[in-house]
């Protein structure tokens, strides 16, 4: 609440604690990731540690351990106990590795939108300065420019400092500054650990980065780059807006339920596709039966087979994968892997098993569900299964997502004609 935020501004503590509450849904629930997302931000706002409690399945430790949280404890990693554990559970061998460790720059996955990207900033062309620049004649570019802020210090084409207009104005306002620094190098006066960012790179990532710097750093601006090749620097407040406006945008199309990309997501995802080079394949899943079981056993047990596939989807989810959500009891799955049909042929087992539990004992025994049919006649309905429309989309086959989406539901309908589990391969490009 709003009294235990305050404290953890006045106190600064070393920890914070999360609740069990929030982390028992972290791997379900939209919201409490996002409620535990922005208490990581708070917390390195005042450089304390994180510690994540409850952990009790190997999905919620790989959540926490994904969203930077430093410390966990749970069941799932060992019981109370009066003796220290001598070897580190196997599980969290299992989940995610022991420690982060560096990592090479990742490359933008297929599915982000440029609107998500630093290359969607405001980049603004700021001078430069190398290590050994003379202090005193980057006074001079500060001076000349009252709007400057910051200064980036490069060596060659790497960043390695960050030259800011209240630290050289400081050294300088000095008593007997200008004696002591007029001969100085940049070097000694600049912040060694900058920001500095790719056009690739995606927004949420450096807001993660930017807001986990010293305090007198919070406001300093993103050094940006393509590639080698300098291109400038950005605003901070620029970075938060975007953000702010791409959360709000994702929010108003997302689903309400599964909090996966809707309509308008999915068409702006496969337009894109569709101008690419790349190949991919475009499948439309649809649970069989679905209507009869929701009507049958009520809203509340529908909304967890939704659910159901939609976790299964995102757990098949890989590399360049994207996921969506048409809405009721459809879905959208766009990949470049070959082995695709091998994934989605164990999410379709998956669900077949996982969703018996949905039913009622004498349900799973007769293997169908009896509903009363609009005429008042009772009749038999077999257990829920899910039919797979998939479409090879290669390089000017379609159009528009308009005509990949028509072709896609036909083949989806096809699907749906056979009993049971389906996936149903457009052959017609073969």
């Amino acid at each position: 609440g709003y009294s235990n935020l305050r404290l953890l501004s006045d106190l600064e503590p070393e920890y914070v604690k999360l609740d069990k509450y929030f982390i028992s849904r972290i791997d379900t629930d939209p919201v409490a990731e996002h409620f535990v997302r922005t208490i990581i931000a708070l917390a390195r706002r005042v450089r304390c540690r994180i510690i994540a409690e409850g952990i009790e399945t190997p999905s919620q430790l790989q959540h926490v351990h994904r969203l930077g949280v430093d410390y966990a404890q749970g069941f799932l990693l060992d019981p109370p106990s009066p003796e220290p554990t001598p070897n580190i559970p196997s599980v969290l061998m299992e989940a995610c590795p022991v420690s982060r460790q560096p990592e090479a720059p990742a490359q933008t996955p297929l599915s982000v939108a440029h609107d998500e990207l630093v290359a969607s900033l405001d980049i603004h062309p700021t001078p430069v300065c190398a290590p050994l620049t003379a202090a005193a004649e980057a006074l001079a570019l500060f001076q000349a420019d009252p709007l400057l802020r910051a200064v980036p210090v490069l060596d060659g084409s790497r960043a390695v400092g960050l030259l800011t207009r209240e630290g050289i104005f400081g050294a300088f306002a000095l008593a007997y500054g200008h004696s002591l620094h007029k001969r100085s190098h940049v070097e000694r006066m600049m912040h060694p650990e900058p920001l500095a960012a790719q056009v690739t790179d995606m927004l949420s990532d450096v807001s993660r980065r930017a807001t986990a710097r010293p305090h007198e750093l919070i406001y300093a601006p993103i050094i940006i780059f393509d590639g080698e090749h300098y291109l400038g620097t950005a605003f901070i407040h620029d970075l938060l807006e975007k953000i702010t406006e791409v959360q709000v945008n994702y929010a108003l199309d997302a689903n309400p339920l599964t909090g996966l990309p809707g309509n308008r997501s999915i068409d702006r995802e496969v337009s894109r596709r569709l101008r690419g080079v790349d190949d991919f394949f475009l499948c439309h899943l649809d649970i069989d039966n679905f209507k009869a079981f929701n009507d049958h056993r009520g809203y509340e047990r529908g909304d967890e087979m939704i659910l159901l596939v939609s976790e299964l989807l995102k757990r098949a989810q890989t590399g360049s994968d994207y996921v969506g959500h048409i809405g009721g009891d459809d879905f959208v799955f766009i990949t470049t892997d070959p082995g695709w049909e091998l994934r989605l042929q164990q999410l379709l087992d998956e669900f077949t098993m996982d969703s018996l539990q949905l039913y009622d004992e004498a349900d799973r025994l007769t293997g169908f569900i009896r509903v009363e049919s609009r005429s008042g006649q009772l009749k038999d309905v077999p257990l829920a299964s899910l039919s797979v429309g998939a479409l090879p989309c290669s390089a000017g086959r379609f159009s528009s997502h308009l005509e990949a989406s028509a072709a896609v539901f036909e083949v989806k309908c096809l699907a749906k004609k056979q009993p049971g589990n389906c996936i149903a391969i457009d052959r017609r490009m073969d």
